[in-house]
């Protein structure tokens, strides 16, 4: 199901968005050439280092008090992370431009409240209801980026009040805005973005449809197909594409979380089908070098006195590590802190872990405030990614990792 918007909406979402005169700093308009994201990739940038130093916590501007779900995520296709969130009061979407730098500027959110609300007509139609109902509460999670040859997108997972949805939103051509409804469940769906699997060009779309695992190849919702079905279904849904079996090509790592922690594991490639992918061990969530939806090299769980890695083969499997004081700490946050393109996990205690060679190696770390809502990504384009995190003064706070 396809919508466009008319020429005074397309205004509201052009200035959004960031595009043209209309945006400070000069962003350049949205097209649909593919943009690489600023933010963790598998690729490194110079020498890994060997001691992890953050700056202090400098705050974003943005009340805390107010966000929801909060995600980063390239909303005006800059090559530079933005923060996007659902206000608490109200369910809607604001976002905040990413200057490069670590700081943010408000930005006018009309025209994604817009597509929202459209996209939440068309959901709340597919399940049989009419008009926006009484009273209407959209509750959109916050957009996952898409980046992939056929331009930048918008994931989207949002409630309604006839159940929950998901829909992917794009610039056309021309650069006005088009949704695309791909699911809509009386009960409950959720979608997220997975890099190019199929070598098509076009990212994909995931949807945990209550425990069903259907791929949407390419975003188009024509081309679905159910890989199996799961014990349970996900609330935080994490997924990358990577080598997990070691064969030189990219399959889907998708674990999942309902709600209560990461409870099993699963690998997906057209060869093999959904494979049980082994986990020792419990944990709040996964970690990977790279954003969730993106090529990954390492994967890790971690848990108070407890880590495992993925060790990749033909029946891959999260692995128990031995090493590293873990008994004092209850949350981890991770992501490529070091610059090497792996993963690190960082401690709440102030020290950090990274896998090398079937091992743990400990280094110093200093500075870090994280918790069990910290965001991770490369904010200011040096290579190593830095946080995001609320609660500080009332608002979230951002801190870079000055490390090199």
């Amino acid at each position: 199901m396809m919508f466009r918007w008319d020429s005074m909406l397309l205004a509201a979402a052009l200035a959004a968005l960031g595009c043209g005169s209309m945006s400070p700093g000069g962003v350049d308009p949205v097209t649909t050439s593919s943009t690489a994201l600023t933010g963790s990739t598998t690729e490194s940038s110079g020498e890994p280092v060997d001691a992890l130093v953050f700056a202090a916590p400098e705050s974003t501007g943005i009340p805390s008090w107010s966000v929801e779900h909060v995600q980063l995520a390239d909303v005006d296709a800059d090559g530079i992370l933005d923060v996007v969130h659902t206000v608490s009061d109200d369910g809607s979407l604001a976002w905040h431009q990413g200057l490069g730098d670590g700081t943010f500027v408000e930005m006018d959110a009309t025209g994604l409240d817009s597509a929202v609300t459209s996209l939440s007509l068309a959901a709340r139609e597919a399940v049989g209801l009419e008009g926006l109902g009484s009273p209407f509460y959209p509750r959109p999670r916050p957009p996952h980026q898409l980046t992939a040859a056929d331009g930048n997108k918008l994931v989207l997972s949002f409630g309604f009040d006839g159940g929950s949805a998901v829909g992917v939103l794009q610039p056309d051509d021309s650069g006005e805005w088009t949704g695309t409804l791909l699911a809509a469940d009386p009960n409950h769906v959720i979608g997220l973005p997975v890099a190019d699997l199929d070598g098509d060009g076009a990212a994909e779309v995931l949807l945990d449809h209550d425990g069903e695992l259907v791929m949407v190849w390419g975003g188009d919702p024509e081309r679905s197909e159910v890989l199996g079905s799961l014990r349970y279904g996900s609330i935080y849904p994490q997924a990358w594409a990577g080598d997990i079996d070691a064969d030189g090509d990219d399959e889907l790592l998708f674990f999942v979380n309902p709600a209560y922690g990461v409870g099993e594991a699963w690998m997906w490639s057209a060869e093999t089908g959904l494979i049980e992918v082994e986990t020792p061990h419990s944990a709040h969530k996964a970690w990977a070098s790279a954003p969730i939806g993106s090529r990954a090299s390492q994967f890790g769980l971690a848990t108070r006195g407890k880590a495992s890695w993925l060790e990749p083969g033909d029946l891959p499997a999260m692995r128990h590590i031995e090493g590293g004081d873990l008994e004092e700490s209850a949350h981890f946050t991770g992501g490529n802190f070091d610059g090497s393109g792996g993963l690190t996990l960082l401690s709440e205690d102030n020290w950090a872990l990274r896998y090398v060679a079937g091992a743990f190696e400990q280094i110093p770390l200093e500075g870090a405030q994280t918790g069990w809502h910290t965001l991770v990504g490369d904010l200011d384009g040096d290579g190593l990614d830095d946080l995001v995190d609320g609660g500080r003064d009332g608002s979230l706070a951002w801190q870079l990792n000055i490390s090199r």
